[in-house]
């Protein structure tokens, strides 16, 4: 009992099937079929990645944005260092601040992505978000912040107070 795949003329995949298998009604009402994993790598479309273009695309987001951040900000930096902030100070608040932003954004992006699981469910297709899930987005999204923090604050730790003043 199974199926059998065969190619017709137009290339696409046929499904014979050879045999009927008790099982639980589901509701709604939908087709189940029981196939080997290689039928079913042949019958079903290629896997999409957007999670790590999703990904990708946040990270290089975030990196850009701190760096913008800290380079709009020069000024109110180059104040703290003239007050007598030496760059130890200044570099912990801006991992301070690259931190409190990522837990934040992971938060927010944890529950849109809980709310729309629920959505998903309720529509009736399968979404399952396991345990280490949100362990693995939050420490992945404050490497992320604290690398491109670090990046970010390179010219900060240089800066000059009076070449910023000048307006050089």
């Amino acid at each position: 009992m199974g199926s059998i795949l065969a190619r017709n003329a137009a290339l696409e995949w046929q499904v014979r099937v050879q045999g009927h298998a008790a099982a639980l009604p589901r509701f709604p009402p939908r087709p189940l079929l029981y196939v080997t994993r290689a039928n079913a790598a042949r019958i079903l479309p290629a896997e999409r990645h957007t999670l790590i273009l999703a990904m990708t695309m946040g990270f290089g987001v975030t990196g850009i944005m701190m760096y913008m951040f800290t380079y709009e900000n020069q000024k109110q930096y180059a104040v703290l260092k003239a007050l007598g902030a030496n760059s130890r100070t200044v570099l912990r608040m801006i991992m301070i601040q690259a931190a409190a932003c990522a837990l934040i954004g992971a938060g927010i992006g944890l529950g849109i992505c809980g709310i729309a699981g629920e959505i998903v469910i309720a529509i009736g297709f399968p979404f399952r978000m396991m345990w280490f899930t949100p362990l693995v987005g939050i420490v992945g999204v404050l490497l992320v912040s604290v690398t491109a923090a670090a990046i970010s604050a390179r010219p900060v730790l240089r800066l000059q107070p009076g070449i910023v003043f000048a307006g050089r």
